[in-house]
């Protein structure tokens, strides 16, 4: 039973061997097989206009043209330099411009500062004294006559109190106007007598306006009023 099995194995051993013959022969058959396209002609007389199908054309080079062309293109390269065309900018424009170099300025601690004066507009300064101050039409008797027929004294100052103390401020402008007429101070503050005072100095006439220099100016005045009610 054993050399049966041995012979059996021996058989397919052998077979095997002889596949993997028949195997590279047909390997080496199929690499020594030539393969020839026909390629249709192309006719150059048919109309280019219609649908062609597209054609394999076989392309050739003669290899001595495509040699010369390589030599002329060696040759063209000796030829030009690229580092030949390289030149410093400063050679290439060379426009001989000389160099100018700045002098010391000099010091300016010898120069001495200038003071500019400011312009002020004398016809906007309110002075409260000038040379000649400004005084009512015939002086401060008829101001204060002026003052005592002009002013009205309110009815309920004549219940509560018996004087009554003003001090009010004016401007008298370059032409003997009155203007911005305040009330600093009202012994009775709130009865109306400020009103009252204040009206009597806008009904006033022109003054004779200020001289400063020679010149009309605004002067600011202050006078006091004195009520005495019996």
């Amino acid at each position: 039973m054993t050399h049966r099995n041995n012979r059996e194995n021996l058989d397919r051993v052998i077979l095997f061997e002889i596949g993997i013959i028949i195997a590279l022969l047909f390997v080496n058959y199929t690499l020594n097989l030539s393969y020839k396209v026909n390629l249709p002609p192309v006719h150059t007389d048919e109309n280019i206009l219609e649908d062609q199908p597209f054609q394999l054309v076989e392309l050739t080079e003669k290899k001595e043209d495509f040699k010369e062309e390589r030599m002329k293109t060696k040759e063209i390269a000796k030829l030009f330099d690229p580092r030949s065309m390289i030149k410093q900018v400063d050679d290439l424009f060379d426009l001989k411009i000389n160099k100018i170099v700045p002098q010391n300025v000099p010091a300016l601690s010898g120069i001495q500062p200038i003071v500019v004066q400011p312009i002020i507009d004398s016809s906007t300064i309110v002075r409260d004294w000038t040379e000649q101050m400004p005084e009512f039409p015939g002086g401060d008797d008829a101001l204060n006559n002026y003052i005592i027929n002009h002013f009205e004294i309110p009815d309920v100052i004549f219940e509560i109190a018996n004087t009554v103390e003003v001090v009010t401020q004016f401007v008298v402008d370059e032409n003997g106007n009155i203007n911005n007429i305040e009330i600093l101070h009202c012994s009775k503050p709130g009865f109306g007598v400020e009103e009252k005072v204040k009206s009597v100095y806008k009904s006033m006439p022109k003054w004779a306006p200020g001289l400063n220099q020679g010149k009309p100016a605004k002067v600011r005045m202050k006078q006091p009023i004195k009520i005495k009610i019996h």
